[in-house]
Formats: structure tokens, sequence, C-alpha cells
């Protein structure tokens, strides 16, 4: 029972950090122009993830990269592409929630289009 509560909370929780986040880049869209938004966002992610890294990293000691070359070069061109495919998308996305015209709910709009992508991708 524990669990499924657990596990409700987490979901409701995610929800609620996606939706604020889309209020959050249409308020922003207004003041700063996209890649910029995009840009601070993502270094605001990468010291968050570096940090959690580093704690997980020494709490279990092990090391974050894997030891064997072919591995460390292989999570490097998948991490290179997936930042590829990431660019992209938010660029288009901040650009979109952008070009709205005022009094447009693009922050709704750019919500759903982008929660389409949860039923859109296993289908492709």
């Amino acid at each position: 029972m524990y669990q499924k509560i657990k596990g409700s909370l987490c979901l409701l929780l995610a929800a609620a950090i996606w939706g604020f986040a889309f209020v959050a880049q249409s308020s922003a869209a207004d003041r700063v122009e996209p890649f910029t938004f995009n840009c601070l966002r993502s270094w605001i992610a990468t010291v968050a993830l570096l940090g959690f890294l580093l704690v997980r990293g020494r709490l279990r000691r092990e090391s974050l990269l894997p030891a064997a070359k072919a591995d460390r070069r292989h999570l490097l061109m998948g991490g290179i592409a997936c930042g590829v495919v990431m660019f992209v998308a938010a660029g288009f996305q901040q650009s979109g929630i952008t070009a709205y015209p005022d009094a447009v709910a693009s922050s709704g709009r750019s919500g759903f289009i982008t929660a389409l992508y949860v039923v859109m991708v296993p289908v492709v």
C-alpha cells in the first residue's frame, strides 16, 4: 500500500513541476530570447545533475565514467546525440512559445503538444 501511495505522490510531484515549468517558460519568453533561456536552463540542470552524480558516486564509491575506453566513447557519443536532439527540441519549443500572440494560452498549448510526445514516440 505504501509503495502505491509513494508512486502516486512522485507522479503528482513530477506533473506539478512539469506544469509549472511551462508557466515559467511562457513568462520568460516575454523577457529573454529563446536560446538565452534554454542556455540558462541547461546550465542549471548541468550543475544540479553533476552535484547529484558526485554525491551518488561518493556514496556508492564508484566512478562517474565506465572503466573501459570503448564504453566511455559509447557513453560520450550517446550523450552528444541526445544533447543535440534536446537542444533542437527545446529551441523549437521555446521559440514556439515566444511566437504566440499575447493573450493566448501558449503554455497550455505547448504543454499539450509536448505531452503528445509520450504517445507519439512509442507509436513511431
